[in-house]
Order: structure tokens, then sequence, then C-alpha cells
């Protein structure tokens, strides 16, 4: 599933997804961050994964709140993932 993170922070985030009636307070979901050269500095997009909680699930705003189970910084970089216009996947 894909969404465009909205809000974020070293502990959580707030990610918009048209499937957001799919996801469940308490569910874990698996974020997957693809992050762009412009925001890096880098010469090509930088993927970043890490695990989550769903901790609210926001019928007006069509998205869910997340918190990471480690910090954003501890994010593992992943590779071979294909770049996309949203800057995060979703499992749940």
């Amino acid at each position: 599933m894909h969404g465009t993170s909205v809000n974020v922070s070293q502990s959580g985030a707030f990610i918009r997804t048209e499937n957001w009636p799919l996801f469940r307070v308490d569910e874990p979901a698996t974020i997957i961050w693809t992050l762009p050269t412009e925001f890096t500095g880098q010469s090509e997009m930088i993927s970043l994964q890490g695990e989550a909680i769903v901790c609210r699930v926001d019928h007006h705003n069509h998205g869910i709140a997340v918190q990471f189970l480690k910090s954003f910084k501890a994010f593992e970089r992943i590779n071979g993932r294909s770049s996309s216009n949203d800057s995060s996947r979703l499992t749940g």
C-alpha cells in the first residue's frame, strides 16, 4: 500500500493513504520510506524500513498515525526498491 507522510518525527508519523480503512489500532505495520535525492543529497533515492504500531485510524483525514518501534534514525537502509512518487509504503 502506498501513502504520503504528512508529519514525521523520530518516534512516529501520520500517513495519508486511501487504504486507511484496512488498518486497525494496535496492528503492526512495516513502513518503507523512499527519500528523494533532493532530500538526502545523494545521487540516488534511498529507502528506509522500520516497524511500527498503528495507534490511530483517522477517518476525517484519511490516514493512520503510527508509533515506531525504534527511532526513525534507526530504520534500516534497504536497496533494490523501485522508485515511487509516494513517500512511504505500508504493510500490515
